[in-house]
């Protein structure tokens, strides 16, 4: 009796030491193969598995300095079983500001595509009008047809984030029109943001589960052995 309690103890020490072990094996494992897949991949390379969301932070003016419109938005961290390209953002928070004898400024948060916007006092649907009386003034909407074609280029921006065409990620930023003469002057900074799990992560796994198969039979083949 005894001799049988003791050979039970010892089984259940032996498994009980085999599953710390694979454990072990398998967080160092996944460590080391994360660590593996960064360095034999350039810095600003991402997983194409991983956790992700995208971050946006845009400035954009006319080249006068007469008016200028900033907005930053953040989508849901998702999963994702391809590295996404591009993002389509639910809302913004918007910043505007008019310059000169009229100058003038406010902040309002936009859900997209709807367009409803939130400011202080109001709330309704942002239209290109609208869009032109908070960066123009009211007293100025016979406005040139630049004017018109940079409200309408701005609107086109705010559009993009929504439907998800917005210069892609990347980690050096978009600058237009600082030496060149386009409509609009301004810096898109958009990052894509999370954790990625390389591809070695993976391989690891299959390995580990493997190694776990082989060593389960194994030891089923000793038990029946020591039966015998």
């Amino acid at each position: 009796m005894f001799d049988l309690l003791m050979q039970r103890l010892r089984t259940r020490i032996k498994s009980s030491t085999f599953l710390i072990g694979s454990f072990l094996v398998l967080v160092m494992g996944l460590v080391g193969a994360q660590a593996q897949w960064y360095r034999q991949h350039h810095r600003y390379d991402q997983p194409q598995t991983g956790a992700y969301y995208g971050l946006v932070s845009a400035s954009l003016a006319s080249p006068e300095d007469a008016y200028s419109l900033y907005f930053r938005g953040t989508t849901v961290t998702r999963w994702y079983w391809r590295l996404p390209r591009n993002f389509a953002y639910k809302s913004l928070s918007l910043e505007w500001h008019r310059y000169g004898e009229q100058s003038s400024d406010g902040s309002a948060s936009l859900d997209l595509p709807s367009f409803s916007y939130h400011a202080k006092g109001a709330s309704g649907v942002l239209s290109r009008d609208l869009l032109a009386t908070w960066l123009l003034g009211s007293t100025n909407l016979d406005s040139t047809n630049i004017d018109s074609a940079r409200v309408e280029a701005l609107f086109g921006y705010l559009q993009a984030a929504g439907r998800g065409t917005l210069p892609p990620p990347n980690h050096h930023g978009h600058s237009f029109g600082y030496e060149s003469e386009d409509l609009l002057r301004g810096r898109i900074q958009h990052f894509r943001v999370g954790y990625g799990v390389g591809s070695y992560v993976y391989l690891w796994i299959a390995v580990w589960i493997i190694g776990n198969v082989v060593a389960a039979r194994m030891n089923v083949i000793d038990r029946l052995r020591d039966g015998a």
